[in-house]
């Protein structure tokens, strides 16, 4: 974590602190400030993720997961053509659609008409799927409370 962000002779460090992706001052000088923040790793499965995975190793923003829990915790890529995350378009018919994964199984909602609503529609699956951890295309207002 340390050396990604902080070593730029590390193979990493291009996709992290090239990007000015950081470690805390708290925990990139005392593993003990670290350990008391995040506690033990649950399993040898889960590793250190970031919620926002362009912020900063940094409390609240970390959490322990595993490999398909940081599958879809990652920034949209170059190769993502149409700007919204979990969308396609499939060319014959001219609709959208969403897809999700689901303990390794993907997940389609097809015949969407516009890719907002396709990404309006992997959002809420993405919530049902991953809570607060959900990578979502738009932010969203919390409800009123209803007092």
């Amino acid at each position: 974590m340390v050396k990604r962000c902080h070593d730029p002779n590390e193979k990493s460090y291009l996709k992290y602190g090239a990007l000015g992706i950081k470690v805390c001052d708290r925990w990139r000088y005392s593993f003990p400030a670290f350990f008391e923040d995040m506690g033990p790793k649950p399993t040898p499965a889960h590793s250190i993720d970031r919620r926002d995975s362009s912020g900063d190793y940094e409390p609240g923003n970390c959490r322990w997961a595993t490999d398909p829990e940081q599958a879809v915790n990652r920034r949209l890529t170059q190769l993502n053509r149409f700007a919204y995350r979990g969308v396609g378009k499939k060319p014959r018919c001219n609709r959208w659609y969403a897809k999700a994964t689901f303990e390794g199984k993907s997940i389609f909602i097809s015949g969407l008409a516009t890719p907002e609503e396709a990404a309006w529609m992997y959002d809420q699956m993405a919530l049902a799927i991953h809570g607060e951890f959900a990578h979502l295309n738009f932010v969203y207002e919390p409800l009123p409370s209803s007092c």
